[in-house]
């Protein structure tokens, strides 16, 4: 169980239109795409407009509404309704980009990028709150396709366009709030946490809370105080979520699901393993009534997780092979969506007494931390620190000491001082050191892991238990 301890993340999903999603049939997708727009583009020509004689900011509302509740078909033929008639092709296109995203289909999204990067060229300038928009919808497809930095780079570029729109300060908040969300995904925590709370008071002044965008809002403030290790605050916006999604939207909605499933992460923090299962189970429910595949990828990796703390390694790694066969179909080879559950399910096989496994699964892993992430971090360490455990079950000690050494040049500059992760890494560092019998270097990181644990006031806990026990041999 001690392996576990310091990889397993909290989970958490972002906001509507930054699902895990991917294809690896990229050509083959477009061309659906494309077949599908030229149906779409021959309706409007047979048939009357559904909003024909309406204003476009008007299509745009009823598109936005339909989305908001996970009516996408119905939104995609608004917006491509509000796009033909040509006074707001940015804003219509953003929409388009997040209808397709929300789909889980990155090739349209890519698609209408790439259309809309063409109409840059060329058109005016004037309609800066729909830049505003297109920009955003850019950088929500950056982040899904493992482009984090272009991401930021994206939101970057909507903080410096919203500036210009003080009438509509909703923009400037929003792009804060989406910059959090990606340093969120960069495992930038401190930075995710001081751009979401800049947002939240804007968006509070400038957005209607009972509306159905504030469940999302709600969402993403969570997920950035529990990466933050604020489990009360962020437990506290989950609930809110939950309790205006289930009021707007009814018991249906991706925005319930995935807030349903995020609660769950909560619920294992506390140990409550029974009520975080019956939280994912519902939110596998929802996503597969909404037959949304990158929702119930996400809920078989809750799922897969709980099961590991309660010692059910076949239903745990079950749900873990049946995440990772989704993601392998919805995302690019090296995405960082399937580094969890690879590296969770080669910690499962270790169970097992399966180290070639484990090893093997923790290697794919780093390749697409390595791919996704820069050098020396976290999730690195994290890594580092599970092979040497691994290594240690093998009886490898060399090797095992090479890579917590590997894990200890990054997790304690990484990681903040009190924090419970760096308390089980001295523990590691310390069990690895006295197995190779330096028991005085051993107890100077054991005490380290003490001192960690009593300022968390963790000693009725099994691991400050561990740690004493280890300290009297």
């Amino acid at each position: 169980m001690r392996t576990i301890r310091n990889r397993l993340q909290e989970l958490s999903s972002c906001l509507r239109f930054v699902f895990d999603e991917e294809s690896d049939s990229f050509s083959v997708q477009r061309m659906k795409f494309k077949q599908e727009l030229i149906l779409l583009l021959s309706l409007f020509m047979l048939l009357p407009l559904y909003g024909q004689g309406q204003a476009s900011d008007n299509i745009l509302e009823r598109a936005q509404s339909f989305s908001d509740r996970d009516q996408l078909d119905s939104a995609q033929v608004y917006y491509q309704e509000a796009y033909e008639q040509g006074e707001f092709p940015f804003r219509s296109l953003a929409g388009l980009i997040n209808v397709a995203l929300s789909q889980s289909d990155l090739a349209a999204a890519d698609s209408l990028r790439v259309l809309g990067e063409q109409r840059l060229l060329t058109a005016s300038k004037s309609d800066l709150l729909g830049l505003c928009q297109f920009w955003t919808s850019k950088g929500n497809f950056y982040t899904q396709n493992s482009q984090l930095e272009e991401a930021i780079e994206a939101q970057r570029k909507v903080i410096q366009l919203s500036k210009g729109l003080p009438s509509s300060p909703e923009v400037y908040a929003y792009a804060l709030f989406h910059t959090a969300l990606t340093f969120e995904k960069l495992t930038e925590y401190d930075s995710a946490l001081y751009y979401a709370e800049t947002a939240y008071p804007l968006l509070q002044q400038s957005v209607d809370s009972t509306s159905i965008a504030f469940g999302s809002i709600y969402n993403g403030l969570a997920v950035c105080y529990q990466r933050a290790n604020r489990l009360s605050a962020a437990k506290s916006f989950y609930l809110k979520s939950i309790a205006l999604s289930e009021k707007e939207l009814g018991p249906v909605s991706s925005d319930l699901a995935r807030s349903l499933n995020n609660l769950s992460s909560i619920y294992r923090a506390e140990e409550n393993y029974q009520e975080a299962i019956r939280c994912s189970e519902r939110s596998l429910q929802i996503n597969r009534v909404l037959k949304n595949e990158a929702g119930i990828s996400s809920a078989y990796y809750a799922l897969g997780i709980y099961h590991y703390f309660l010692g059910d390694y076949g239903r745990c790694k079950d749900y873990l092979e049946a995440c990772i066969a989704i993601r392998k179909e919805l995302y690019a080879p090296m995405h960082y969506s399937l580094i969890g559950p690879l590296e969770v399910l080669g910690i499962a096989n270790e169970e097992g007494g399966n180290y070639g496994e484990t090893i093997r699964y923790l290697q794919e892993g780093l390749k697409r931390i390595k791919a996704n992430y820069p050098p020396a971090s976290i999730l690195e360490g994290f890594n580092y620190e599970n092979t040497a455990l691994a290594y240690k079950s093998l009886g490898k000690l060399d090797s095992a000491l090479f890579y917590i050494d590997l894990a200890h040049q990054i997790l304690p500059q990484a990681l903040p001082a009190m924090d419970y992760s760096l308390g089980v890494h001295f523990f590691s560092y310390a069990d690895i050191l006295y197995h190779l019998g330096q028991v005085s270097e051993s107890r100077r990181y054991l005490q380290q892991s003490n001192a960690i644990y009593e300022a968390l006031q963790m000693q009725s806990t099994s691991e400050y238990a561990l740690n004493l026990a280890m300290d009297g041999l």
